[in-house]
């Protein structure tokens, strides 16, 4: 992997395979334990065992992190200090392309309608690995502190 990464989703809910819309459930490889409306906070788990991600040293992910809503509920995001940027807004039945022609939200000509925005989350991942023989040669792992840097507490 040195241009593109090993797996590129096109966002969690494809990824957790809920297809649209995010709450509880759970299956034998993928599923959403938490799920607070109240907090908007979620935690889901894909496990690869159907379909394994074989790597040797190292292994990029991406994943799209999308959001959408009313426009008047965009701007509240954005007031309240979320980091977003506007991609789309369906207005009737036309859409209106944000990336070719940027628009601020606070814009008095930004059209009224469903939003779409890319978004900043937490997002987390464990690899398992194995080896084929007995090994004690790993490198100890690194201090709390460094691997926690730039967590929100």
């Amino acid at each position: 992997d040195r241009d593109l990464p090993t797996l590129n989703g096109t966002g969690t809910e494809d990824y957790i395979g809920t297809g649209w819309g995010q709450g509880k459930f759970a299956h034998d490889y993928q599923g959403c334990l938490i799920a607070d409306t109240l907090t908007r906070e979620w935690a889901f788990y894909r496990y690869h065992v159907p379909d394994p991600v074989y790597f040797k040293n190292e292994c990029r992910v991406a994943i799209q992190l999308m959001g959408g809503d009313m426009l008047a509920k965009v701007r509240e995001y954005k007031a309240n200090g979320a980091s977003l940027i506007p991609v789309t807004v369906g207005v009737e039945n036309d859409l209106v392309k944000l990336l070719d022609k940027p628009l601020a939200l606070e814009d008095k000509s930004f059209p009224n309608g469903w939003v779409n925005f890319y978004r900043s989350d937490d997002v987390s991942a464990t690899a398992y690995f194995y080896l084929d023989t007995p090994a004690s040669g790993l490198p100890p792992i690194a201090p709390v502190a460094q691997r926690s840097a730039g967590f929100k507490d």
